[in-house]
C-alpha cells in the first residue's frame, strides 16, 4: 500500500537564529509528532512559539528543491 507524504516545515528560533527542518508526514498531526521525534533525537527543546508550515507543492533552497511530496511502501 502507498501512502502520500506531503513537506512540512518545521520552524523553530534559538536566540536569534531561525531553523528550518524539513520533515514528511500524512497530516499535520503526524507531522507533529515527527516534529517531536526530532527533535527528541537531537536532544532539542522546542520553543512554544515553534510553527509547522505545510509546502505541498515544494521548497526552493539555494538553487535545491525539495519535492513536495513523498511516496511510501508500507
Amino acid at each position: 500500500m502507498q501512502t502520500t507524504k506531503t513537506l512540512w516545515m518545521l520552524d523553530y528560533r534559538t536566540g536569534e537564529w531561525s531553523h528550518l527542518v524539513p520533515i514528511y508526514a500524512v497530516d499535520e498531526q503526524g507531522a507533529w509528532v515527527e516534529a517531536h521525534l526530532w527533535a527528541t533525537q537531537h536532544e532539542i527543546v522546542l520553543p512554544e512559539d515553534t510553527m509547522l508550515i505545510h509546502f505541498p507543492n515544494g521548497f526552493m533552497v539555494h538553487m535545491s528543491e525539495l519535492p513536495g511530496r513523498i511516496e511510501e511502501s508500507k
